[in-house]
């Protein structure tokens, strides 16, 4: 049982960090101020990207189909409500869908409107093997998804395993490091979704083998 609050906070940090790296991969200044983000879904963690964007100077666009939730983020973030229908078609500089999985498929990738696609929910592309390589064929850079949420995660896990404050919020701005490293290694790959899955899959053999090495020492 978690008794550590909600962590929507930290995965919008997290989707923020994610942002600043897709900035400076793309050779942009890594500034918001005067930049246009569309935000899909402004609940918990879309709410809360919407905020720390907005504290930076950038414009949102928003859509919700919860109209309390829209209303939110109009009052406090000054966004421009959009319908659902149309906020992934919204002209922008950073899309980040923050609501349901799979929104976005082979034929809304060929459509989208943003140099930058950094989400807040899990799996939204509908085959990331297949849409991902798409985004990459048009110029759109990609964070993957698993990556650029992965901020309330890492808050909750290393709560239960005793990390003290400035370790989490360590580990959560590293996101931004991470990201950045996916995104230059998929310069030699066919999408940034296969850059993500081989840089987790080599952490996780090297995770094992230290491990392994460790059981060797105690025994």
């Amino acid at each position: 049982v978690s008794h550590a609050g909600d962590p929507s906070p930290h995965t919008a940090q997290g989707v923020v960090n994610a942002m600043k790296a897709a900035l400076k991969h793309a050779g942009r200044k890594v500034d918001f101020s005067g930049l246009t983000v569309a935000i899909q879904g402004v609940g918990n963690v879309g709410y809360n990207v919407a905020k720390i964007l907005t504290a930076g100077g950038a414009k949102i666009i928003a859509a919700d189909i919860n109209p309390a939730n829209l209303e939110r983020a109009v009052r406090d973030c000054k966004a421009t409500p959009v319908t659902d229908d149309q906020i992934l078609h919204a002209k922008c500089d950073i899309l980040s869908p923050c609501a349901l999985g799979g929104v976005i498929d082979g034929h809304i990738a060929q459509e989208l409107k943003c140099e930058l696609l950094v989400p807040g929910a899990n799996n939204v592309l509908d085959d990331p093997n297949e849409d991902a390589v798409i985004l990459k064929g048009r110029g759109i850079t990609y964070v993957p998804d698993f990556v650029a949420n992965a901020g309330g995660v890492i808050h909750l896990a290393g709560l239960y395993l005793g990390y003290t404050t400035k370790k989490l919020a360590e580990m959560i701005a590293s996101i931004e490091q991470t990201s950045l490293q996916i995104l230059r290694d998929a310069e030699g790959v066919s999408s940034t979704h296969a850059a993500a899955v081989a840089l987790g899959d080599r952490r996780i053999a090297e995770g094992a083998r230290h491990k392994a090495a460790d059981q060797q020492v105690v025994a």
